[in-house]
């Protein structure tokens, strides 16, 4: 059952649209990350539901009630931001009580009992007396999640809170937010530019561009079959290899080869292949090409082949048998590995290639 809906939630700044014509449904309990490249809109749409930004059109529904025109600390909604935004004057303990106090809804012991409880969830107990410049960036963070948490609020929403973070760290921190939300089962959505983040995370993804809601899916259903060739071109590390292509329904052209296709699409197509999907071979069918660079990943390797008829290939590889760097190789990919795209809509055609 959907407990955050947004109805046709549009924003214009001036004449310029930021977002337009949303609609979204986020279950009880569910955590939805909206993932999109910078300016797309994202935390644009997390400021609509937050009540900080007014829309230009729409309805934000939460638990079934319409909250615009609902001051932000009357929205029941949880918010951890990029900055963390810590009071540099107070302690730990002062900083997740701030909030509370502000509201005065609860007595002392209350405030105590609430920030003592976050604390021990996230381990923050040996630092309740530390000043924010005492503690390292993850423990900040831990903070700034901690004030969200005493509020025990009916939807956490978090705006890149691990932008700022060292990659070791936020891979440690992407787990622990994990982690913890699944433990409270406190409706969320999480913003972020990384699609690293957005698969690993999120019961499902939402993926926006230019304001504009591309797909909506579990991260396996946005990846194996991406609505259209910026979902696909987005969603997957290393990116999808796309080419050229033409087909008459039944015939696939790419790079001067021809093999056999079953597809509604004719014309010009752009057809599109994961880097660990590409198999390179020295004979036998394929597109003719050479091994221009190798990137040692340890266990795997990404070798990027600059292909003879043009246009360029990754293919992702174990890091056994790689071909040597300028060699002339064949590029090919099993059957039911390659995905076609309207050249002109971006849409992505039933294919079987």
């Amino acid at each position: 059952m959907s407990f955050l809906q947004l109805k046709g939630l549009q924003k214009k700044f001036g004449s310029t649209m930021v977002l337009e014509q949303l609609d979204l449904e986020v279950k009880q309990g569910e955590f939805l990350v909206l993932v999109g490249p910078s300016g797309c809109g994202k935390s644009t749409c997390l400021r609509l539901i937050a009540g900080l930004e007014d829309p230009t059109a729409g309805e934000v529904l939460i638990d079934g009630k319409n909250v615009l025109g609902r001051e932000p600390k009357d929205r029941d909604i949880a918010m951890v931001f990029q900055s963390y935004a810590l009071y540099p004057h107070m302690d730990v303990f002062e900083n997740m009580a701030f909030g509370l106090r502000m509201a005065r809804k609860l007595s002392e012991a209350e405030i105590v009992d609430r920030v003592r409880e976050a604390a021990d969830l996230l381990k923050l107990e040996p630092y309740l007396k530390r000043k924010p410049k005492e503690l390292s960036g993850g423990q900040k963070q831990r903070v700034a999640l901690g004030r969200a948490l005493v509020r025990k609020p009916k939807v956490f929403l978090f705006d890149e809170p691990l932008s700022n973070l060292d990659a070791h760290l936020r891979n440690h921190m992407r787990a622990e937010i994990r982690k913890l939300q699944q433990r409270l089962g406190v409706t969320s959505i999480y913003v972020t530019h990384d699609q690293v983040e957005a698969t690993t995370m999120g019961d499902r993804i939402a993926i926006l561009n230019s304001g504009r809601l591309q797909q909506v899916g579990t991260p396996h259903e946005v990846y194996r079959k991406p609505a259209n060739a910026f979902v696909a071109g987005f969603i997957g590390m290393p990116e999808m290899n796309f080419l050229a292509a033409e087909t008459d329904g039944k015939t696939l052209n790419v790079g001067g080869q021809r093999m056999p296709v079953r597809s509604p699409a004719t014309g010009l197509v752009k057809l599109g292949v994961r880097p660990e999907s590409v198999r390179l071979q020295k004979s036998g069918a394929g597109l003719a090409g050479t091994v221009e660079l190798v990137e040692d990943l340890g266990s795997h390797a990404l070798v990027h082949v600059r292909l003879q008829e043009g246009g360029a290939m990754q293919a992702l590889l174990p890091n056994e048998g790689i071909p040597a760097l300028h060699s002339k190789i064949l590029a090919s990919w099993p059957e039911g590995a390659a995905h076609l795209f309207d050249v002109k809509s971006g849409e992505s055609v039933e294919v079987q290639v």
